[in-house]
């Protein structure tokens, strides 16, 4: 069998199964979705998909690193006020669709993934421009964790529509104003 023939532009093989991913969590819980549904939203062969990743969970992990959970903390640690700062962030074509990446992820549809989801979240707070990790203390690890569960939360309990005028009302409030100076403080530490 030969290779595979892309027109200029078209994604290729990792790529092309990281965007079935999306397209297939979209449809169906994480914990139903199987490799056949990606092969077959990617319009690839197994054989390819094995080629690029050992496993579902594998695929999984590559789509979550593949967000850039960065531009998140670079935002927050800016010093204009949280509801500006995430309503410029996520008023972007990139950033709609992260937050609707994010969404799926922490939605009922893929509550096996918010785990992971947290994990890479984590990662991109507590590490600085240079990719090192920064030792954080047991209290801002903590308050991380708590943050970012919180945060989820609110994807968790909302509709698409109601998504960025809940986060938005939060990060006006005095707790959610409270959490991103914390925030601010950890990601400063670890910069």
């Amino acid at each position: 069998m030969g290779r595979p023939r892309y027109a200029p532009g078209d994604p290729h093989g990792p790529e092309r199964f990281i965007n079935a991913f999306w397209q297939v969590l979209a449809r169906k819980p994480y914990e139903r979705m199987s490799v056949r549904d990606v092969v077959a939203a990617a319009e690839m062969n197994k054989n390819s998909f094995y080629y690029h990743f050992t496993s579902l969970d594998d695929l999984a992990e590559s789509a979550v690193a593949d967000l850039p959970l960065h531009n998140i903390k670079q935002a927050f640690l800016t010093e204009e006020p949280p509801r500006t700062v995430a309503s410029r962030t996520l008023s972007t074509d990139d950033g709609e669709e992260r937050l609707r990446r994010v969404r799926l992820l922490a939605s009922r549809n893929g509550t096996a993934l918010t785990p992971l989801l947290e994990q890479f979240l984590v990662a991109a707070w507590s590490h600085d421009e240079e990719g090192h990790t920064a030792a954080l203390s047991a209290d801002d690890e903590i308050a991380l964790n708590f943050v970012i569960g919180g945060m989820l939360t609110i994807h968790r309990r909302t509709n698409d529509d109601d998504a960025i005028p809940a986060l938005l009302n939060f990060l006006g409030s005095a707790l959610g104003q409270a959490c991103v100076a914390r925030l601010r403080h950890i990601g400063e530490a670890s910069a």
